[in-house]
């Protein structure tokens, strides 16, 4: 994992952002807020896993937290512990189809 987050530390957003907070320069796009909430779940591989994102990750950490003052995800962003919660049967291999069901919005 920690070799797909160097690559994208340095052939994506280093070559793509130049000197902007960015993915794509000074301005959010919607590479941002694509890649946002995957990174906003980090906490969660960070927690059962232990993958944190590699201490080589300059530009990636100043992004993410760049991205977390946003209104946009401010308004939209849940607690690390949601996240912890939510994965915890993943993590455990415990999922099942039917805890699946119940959690799906769209069948209500």
């Amino acid at each position: 994992m920690s070799q797909h987050l160097l690559f994208m530390e340095n052939e994506g957003f280093c070559q793509l952002s130049r000197a902007g907070s960015y993915w794509l320069g000074d301005s959010l796009s919607l590479v941002d807020l694509s890649f946002y909430p995957w990174f906003e779940r980090w906490i969660a591989l960070e927690y059962y896993r232990g993958n944190a994102l590699p201490t080589e990750c300059d530009r990636l950490k100043e992004w993410l937290g760049i991205m977390q003052q946003h209104p946009a995800v401010r308004a939209t962003a849940q607690p690390p512990e949601v996240y912890i919660q939510d994965y915890a049967q993943y993590a455990s291999n415990q999922a099942s189809v039917q805890q699946l069901r119940k959690c799906d919005v769209t069948r209500q």
